[in-house]
């Protein structure tokens, strides 16, 4: 069943791109007479045949094609490869988890008015509202109202 399945979504690929099975079969050096079968539903494509057809097949990803086919893993393991190497180069684990330190910290709005940061401490930050720096006397006033606000937090612990 499987088979029918990814034979109607690669000839829907195909028309829809308005090519013919020659012009895939010479993208993907695959013999026309086998994509042939593979459309029908006569044959279920192997993993490298997918890696094939993906370089014949513009703006369709392989993680697709293997979730098409039936290769559920596979597909998973391609989207987490592709996404490795497409942020791969940029992704640093140690600045990720700093980032998400930091995110926490603005968060917590008394830890951040408060400034009990680190980002205050480690970086020139400067908080701004509309556009426009916060002063010190900002800061102040802003914790004075949400001491007003919010009375029944002020006895919690920190």
């Amino acid at each position: 069943m499987k088979e029918r399945i990814f034979g109607e979504f690669l000839k829907g690929l195909r028309e829809e791109l308005g090519s013919s099975i020659t012009d895939i079969a010479m993208e993907s050096g695959l013999s026309r007479p086998y994509l042939s079968l593979v459309e029908s539903g006569s044959r279920n494509p192997t993993p490298k045949t997918l890696r094939k057809l993906a370089g014949a097949l513009p703006n369709t990803d392989l993680a697709t094609l293997f979730e098409v086919a039936g290769y559920i893993e596979l597909a998973e393991n391609e989207r987490i490869r592709s996404v490795y190497e497409d942020f791969g180069e940029n992704y640093n684990l140690a600045q990720l988890q700093k980032s998400t330190k930091a995110l926490e910290e603005i968060i917590d709005i008394h830890l951040f008015l408060e400034q009990k940061s680190n980002l205050f401490k480690t970086q020139n930050f400067q908080p701004y509202y509309k556009s426009h720096p916060l002063t010190e006397q900002d800061r102040k006033r802003i914790l004075t109202m949400l001491e007003v606000l919010f009375p029944e937090y002020q006895n919690e612990e920190e």
